[in-house]
């Protein structure tokens, strides 16, 4: 019996809490990263909460100065921008039997705590996905989200034939299944990143998408940039990486 299943067995009989370590990558996130924080900060009574760690990736706001305000959040650097660096530094930093990776703009609750006990006390899991809710979307655009969501659907169901359809942004993952499928992949700046993670990880056991699992973010990148935009950018990354291995579009750029 491996030391990731006999930590798995345990929980299960005497049911003891697994650790949840929270890796949330940051590149000047002033203006949300606090009230990220303080969602995750105030579940930290319950024992399943093991650690907060912010990975500021070269930011020169005050984005490390109000994570450090934190007494449990714990802050590391990684000088290599993008994503899949940060939250690759987050994976090498993390004590904890779980990883959630959620972004700086992003807010949870209980009930999000709640979904990841119950889909974690099967040891065959390892990882559960969910979506997001925007709370600041452009009432402008909000009657475009319906069809496009049912077109969204149709793309994802053929997609998942090749790969699983991942929101990194959202996902917990178990950490052992996670470094044995090699972590994140470094050399993938955005674009595709979390289907690639998930592709890998489904050779180490079962991957859930829960619809109910929902975190709070930001839409700013949707108004910023448009939804249509960002649909076909999204969609035909994530189609293309699945059957290339790599998608088309190499970063996108800051949204600040």
């Amino acid at each position: 019996m491996t030391n990731s299943t006999y930590a798995d067995f345990m929980v299960q009989l005497f049911d003891i809490p697994m650790r949840i370590s929270f890796v949330i990558p940051a590149f000047n996130e002033e203006n949300y990263i606090g009230d990220c924080l303080r969602s995750v900060v105030q579940l930290c009574p319950d024992p399943w909460i093991h650690e907060i760690i912010v990975v500021d990736n070269g930011s020169t706001d005050r984005t490390v100065e109000i994570a450090r305000s934190f007494p449990t959040v714990s802050v590391t650097h990684e000088a290599r921008k993008g994503v899949t660096r940060a939250r690759q530094r987050g994976l090498d930093t993390a004590t904890g039997d779980l990883l959630a990776t959620i972004d700086a703009d992003t807010r949870i609750d209980q009930a999000w705590l709640d979904h990841v006990k119950k889909h974690f006390a099967h040891d065959n899991i390892v990882c559960l996905v969910g979506r997001y809710i925007y709370y600041d979307y452009n009432p402008k655009q909000k009657g475009l989200y319906t069809p496009i969501a049912w077109m969204n659907k149709l793309l994802l169901a053929a997609s998942q034939r090749r790969a699983p359809y991942a929101l990194g942004g959202n996902s917990v993952y178990r950490t052992s299944a996670l470094r044995a499928a090699g972590g994140f992949n470094t050399h993938i700046d955005y674009f595709g990143e979390d289907s690639d993670t998930l592709k890998r990880l489904s050779r180490q056991g079962m991957i859930v998408r829960n619809p109910r699992f929902t975190a709070r973010s930001s839409a700013r990148r949707l108004n910023s940039e448009g939804f249509w935009k960002m649909f076909f950018l999204y969609r035909i990354n994530d189609v293309v990486q699945k059957i290339t291995g790599k998608p088309i579009t190499v970063a996108a750029p800051d949204c600040r």
